[in-house]
């Protein structure tokens, strides 16, 4: 981007061509549109003064001695500060070959001489208009990236500060409810459960924002270690089974162990995210399946439950940080939308993939893979 366009002057263009006629005409042009023309007669010179202050367009004869303008571009293209600058070929050479190798090798436009002074001015002022909304666009999504990068850390600032506090209040609570337990009512005691129902599932809620950011950055790594899959999801199980309430969970899996090479206890906290995903959605009375199948060279667990099921156009969004999709329970089963995002970035740094079956009305199925025996990458 040249020094004139960042202060709101004229446009800089620089002209490349070894016929000083040509260029006469140009400039006198370009002079009158209010553009600021700057004239070399070759492609050294031009890819010189390209470097010494970098134009806002540039128009490129193809015929000249020493450097090509085909050259010229690929040159220019070569150089990160001067990729984006448009290029206009203006050339004699009229064949649909010509014009062909100039768009391959980055011009974005192909001018015929002789060429009509109307026509030139026309496309010179589209194409910088549409560099000025590129820019324009760049400049919104970086600042838009930086208004997120603010917003994240001071979400984990504010969450990370909140771990501790919450913690003593699971603590004292469990302490009182174990203390008082004979001296409480059954509906104090009760009261007291839901209190420390509430206060884990906020320290999950923290524990998912802090620990998908760390997987965002790259920063958790995973302690890899040949995992039994049949082992830890029973364990998994074991320990939801007072949530299971009047459901019925089926656990199928095959006879030998089920081993990957995997963080093990990132692997739990998959399967216990998609585990609390079926509790949410199955109604009272409804069955959840949970299995394992070992193939060729991927192992596969899934969970499938019977409740509203997700509508197709939400199969990938589901999956994104903070998403939510609609269902007929979604009213009453509200979450942070962090539990899926933190299974779909565990899984794919292990080098597996996660996905859903779905049908609206008939339930959904869960599922992610693990390579059996390759090893993962570090998250």
């Amino acid at each position: 981007m040249s020094d004139e366009a960042t202060s709101g002057d004229a446009a800089s263009i620089l002209m490349v061509d070894d016929n000083a006629v040509n260029l006469q005409v140009l400039t006198g042009m370009l002079i009158q549109s209010g553009w600021q023309p700057r004239p070399v007669t070759s492609a050294r010179l031009g890819l010189q003064a390209a470097h010494n202050q970098p134009p806002d367009l540039i128009l490129l004869d193809v015929n000249m001695p020493e450097i090509s303008g085909y050259e010229f571009c690929v040159r220019l293209k070569a150089d990160a500060r001067l990729a984006e600058i448009p290029v206009i070929f203006v050339s004699a050479l009229g064949e649909t070959l010509d014009k062909v190798r100039g768009f391959e090798v980055g011009g974005v436009d192909y001018i015929t001489k002789p060429f009509q002074i109307d026509e030139v001015r026309a496309r010179v002022t589209a194409h910088l208009e549409l560099r000025r909304q590129r820019r324009e666009a760049q400049s919104s999504y970086e600042k838009l990236r930086e208004s997120e990068r603010l917003r994240d850390s001071l979400v984990q600032m504010i969450v990370h500060d909140l771990r501790s506090p919450l913690s003593a209040v699971c603590s004292y609570l469990e302490i009182f409810a174990a203390e008082a337990k004979e001296k409480l009512g059954a509906q104090t005691q009760a009261d007291v459960a839901s209190a420390m129902h509430a206060a884990r599932s906020m320290a999950r809620m923290i524990n998912g924002i802090l620990d998908v950011s760390k997987m965002e950055a790259r920063m958790m790594k995973l302690e890899v270690c040949e995992c039994d899959l049949v082992r830890v999801i029973g364990q998994s199980l074991d320990d939801f089974e007072s949530l299971v309430g009047a459901r019925q969970i089926d656990f199928e899996h095959p006879t030998p162990p089920a081993v990957v090479l995997a963080d093990e206890e990132i692997v739990a906290r998959i399967v216990q995210n998609l585990l609390a995903n079926a509790l949410r959605l199955t109604p009272s009375g409804g069955k959840i399946r949970v299995g394992i199948v070992i193939e060729a060279e991927h192992t596969r667990v899934f969970v499938t439950d019977t409740g509203p099921g997700i509508a197709a156009d939400f199969h990938r969004k589901i999956f994104d940080k903070f998403a939510q999709v609609d269902t007929r329970t979604s009213a009453r089963n509200q979450t942070t939308g962090l539990g899926l995002a933190f299974c779909k970035l565990a899984v794919e740094a292990h080098g597996g993939h996660i996905g859903v079956d779905s049908q609206e009305g008939n339930g959904s199925t869960f599922w992610f893979t693990l390579p059996s025996r390759a090893a993962p990458s570090d998250g």
